[in-house]
């Protein structure tokens, strides 16, 4: 097995040694959410082939009848990374402390008690049905540390160095699934000055660059695709903002040369119709009487494409009476953000995971947007049919009821996507790869 070196611009893995924590958090980046399912292990984890979960520290699980209590049987074989034996007390204390946060207390929120039912299972009692609760332990959220270790994991690599501008992985010799074929990995955070060379090339997360210092300036574009991930609208409906005025607003920003005009350098964005591939836009017939209010409060968070949406949208509405106040929230979430408080319209962006529909479950259950987007009996009717999607435990009826969830948010003019991600992968001409390399992790 040989060893891979990712070199990375700061800005396109925006982390340091310094500033990951290893701790259960909604991490924003994929970067961060991906270093975790490296480095811990879950009850359950998703797969590249299958938006299901499946077995991790669980070799498999059965549901009794009623949905209300899930058995997790663990397998025999499994160690943390300092070569202690992983013990099915140590998993439900963890996961008990896990439960115990606020932001994933509403993620479980059908869960009564975990219990030790046998030395190879745990069993979770649910107050009512949840079929997500499998993809739900799958989470990088709900990934498990060592109760003594914090940095310690149980998945396919153990952390070896966790410096400002180095972080090693090495591959860990008792894993129990399928070995990685790589024996180490290691991530170079390079300094902000390598981003002077490449101009305006280092603006996006989703840009990758792989080589080399001294190549960086020499990086050639060698693989792109679009995400799934979507930046979105989203319009707080008030006595500042009725369901029509917001629909003109949704039908300025689909039906008009808006997103197709965006004052954009590099092609990292691809306009959407879509939440997801299905879940499109309703149309609904434009009401040309419609006047906007004479102003309205726009707060919008990272990525950087949102700074360049939230002006074009500005000077958009002002051709319509209306004067936009731009509030920036520089962070990757909502949290910690006071002016939702007074917003009309908010902006951000959505990761989509390996299981989109669960993603989009997770969003509406945790996100802060939601408690300030919506009045209270609003919020609490959302929370009621979340639950009612998630007894159903057919996986095409429990995606369809979501769907449908989704599509009665976006037909009252609440939320609307605006634009999917393309991601892109830079490498040196060629591809040189050190002969002991034998792929690239990213």
């Amino acid at each position: 097995m040989g060893s891979g070196r990712t070199i990375l611009r700061r800005c396109a893995f925006p982390i340091t040694g310094h500033s990951i924590r290893f701790i259960p958090v909604f991490y924003p980046g994929r970067a961060e959410q991906h270093l975790v399912g490296q480095i811990f292990s879950g009850l359950t984890r998703f797969n590249d082939t299958s938006s299901e979960p499946g077995g991790d520290l669980a070799h498999h699980w059965e549901i009794t009848a009623d949905g209300l209590r899930w058995h997790f049987y663990l397998r025999s074989t499994l160690h943390w990374h300092n070569g202690d034996k992983v013990e099915a007390a140590q998993l439900q204390s963890q996961l008990t402390q896990l439960l115990t946060l606020p932001a994933l207390r509403k993620l479980f929120n059908s869960v009564k008690q975990i219990e030790v039912t046998h030395p190879q299972c745990l069993t979770f009692v649910l107050h009512q049905p949840d079929y997500w609760l499998a993809h739900r332990l799958a989470s990088y959220c709900s990934r498990i540390a060592h109760p003594e270790h914090p940095l310690t994991g149980s998945g396919p690599f153990r952390l070896a160095i966790f410096d400002a501008d180095l972080v090693r992985l090495e591959s860990h010799e008792q894993y129990h699934l399928g070995h990685p074929l790589l024996k180490a990995i290691e991530y170079w955070i390079t300094p902000q000055l390598f981003d002077q060379d490449l101009g305006t090339s280092c603006r996006h997360p989703v840009q990758i660059a792989i080589g080399e210092p001294e190549e960086l300036a020499r990086l050639r574009l060698v693989s792109n695709s679009i995400s799934l991930g979507f930046c979105y609208l989203t319009l707080k409906q008030s006595g500042r903002l009725s369901e029509a005025q917001a629909r003109k607003v949704i039908d300025i920003i689909h039906h008009t040369a808006l997103l197709h005009t965006l004052p954009l350098d590099e092609d990292l964005i691809t306009p959407t119709q879509a939440l997801l591939p299905g879940w499109s836009i309703p149309q609904w017939a434009q009401e040309e009487n419609t006047v906007l209010p004479q102003s309205l409060t726009l707060v919008y968070h990272l990525p950087v494409e949102l700074h360049t949406m939230a002006e074009q949208l500005k000077r958009y509405l002002a051709q319509e009476g209306c004067q936009l106040t731009v509030i920036f929230h520089d962070a990757k979430t909502w949290d910690g953000c006071a002016a939702l408080a007074d917003a009309d319209i908010m902006m951000g962006d959505r990761l989509i995971g390996e299981a989109p529909e669960y993603t989009l479950e997770q969003w509406l259950r945790c996100d802060t947007l939601w408690p300030h987007l919506l009045s209270a009996p609003q919020f609490a009717h959302l929370m009621a049919t979340l639950d009612a999607v998630q007894v159903l435990p057919d996986a095409a009826a429990r995606h369809l009821a979501l769907k449908e969830v989704f599509t009665r948010l976006m037909e009252r003019a609440v939320l609307t996507p605006l634009f999917n991600y393309q991601y892109q992968i830079s490498a040196p001409p060629g591809g040189k790869r050190h002969p002991s390399e034998s792929a690239w992790l990213v």
